[in-house]
């Protein structure tokens, strides 16, 4: 009965029982493990596909909005339409940025998740050209603010300046000088008066001015550097979401794996490659801290432009 007799096999109830713990013949002993991970990651999935296109939507709205204020700003002060287009460059640069990077984290995320190497560091790579190329872009913008290769700030203060002061082909003080001399001839004391209240006034005009293009030369230097720096903190904020996202799934993965008999050896190619997704992504968020540079230079320039005013 133990051997199972001469008709039987000693081993045909082990075996059995055995079958029906694996599967059987003909059946996957994984079949299991794969439907629960299937359950895990098509959430997941869909999250992923959910969280890109709204970046997607975000980004179009505000790019759309920054067009327009640009348009507006344009046209009330034509004057400084390079400075808008600059300012207005830079602000559509970082959140296309922000786009980029947000979503081509997440494509590694997913292709992590499909057990897709290859998907992941296309996706990785994308991340950092991005960055690199978008650092380089708002450089050249910035120098165009602070009076590089594209303009100066000061220039429309200083050319207006200089058409009341009677600009570089005159002499700013001629009038002034042929009006005291007619009246210095006439003697007309009450003449003087009047000349003395018409230079006050003119005074008062001109430092007016100089406090507004202070104030023009501050403010688009302050605004360019809130831009600069929030273009760094975007990037910094969104690679560790991410990272986020990515050491809670490696967590739930890693809790299905020790409640399910025998199935930790079949994760640890997911757990390996999750955990690279999670140190490539620390690189990408160094990475980002190259656009610290960008920021530096804008503080110098903008120390520049405060000593010049």
């Amino acid at each position: 009965g133990l051997t199972g007799g001469a008709s039987g096999n000693p081993l045909e109830a082990v075996t059995d029982l055995l079958g029906g713990i694996t599967g059987g013949t003909s059946s996957d002993p994984l079949s299991t493990l794969t439907g629960a991970l299937s359950s895990v990651t098509a959430p997941l999935q869909n999250g992923i596909d959910a969280l890109q296109g709204l970046e997607s939507l975000k980004t179009d709205i505000i790019t759309s909005t920054i067009n327009t204020l640009e348009s507006s700003g344009i046209h009330i002060l034509p004057q400084a339409a390079d400075q808008i287009s600059a300012l207005a460059d830079l602000g559509t640069l970082t959140f296309e940025t922000s786009e980029a990077t947000v979503n081509g984290v997440l494509d590694a995320v997913s292709g992590a998740l499909d057990l897709n190497p290859t998907a992941v560091s296309d996706a990785l790579t994308g991340v950092a050209a991005t960055l690199v190329n978008s650092g380089t872009s708002a450089t050249w913008i910035l120098s165009g603010l602070a009076g590089g290769i594209d303009s100066n700030p000061l220039e429309s203060v200083t050319d207006l300046l200089g058409g009341l002061a009677g600009g570089t082909s005159g002499n700013p003080l001629e009038a002034v000088t042929d009006l005291l001399g007619g009246l210095a001839g006439a003697g007309s004391v009450g003449s003087f008066d009047t000349l003395t209240d018409v230079l006050g006034s003119v005074s008062d005009a001109v430092h007016g001015l100089i406090d507004v293009g202070e104030t023009l030369v501050v403010s688009t230097a302050e605004v360019t550097a809130d831009t600069a720096h929030a273009l760094v903190d975007i990037v910094d904020v969104a690679a560790d979401s991410t990272l986020d996202v990515v050491e809670t799934l490696l967590n739930s993965l890693e809790s299905i794996s020790t409640s399910a008999t025998g199935s930790s050896a079949s994760l640890g190619g997911l757990t390996d490659l999750l955990g690279g997704v999670t140190s490539s992504l620390g690189s990408v968020t160094s990475t980002s801290q190259g656009l610290g540079s960008v920021t530096n230079l804008l503080d110098q320039l903008f120390d520049q432009n405060l000593s010049v005013v």
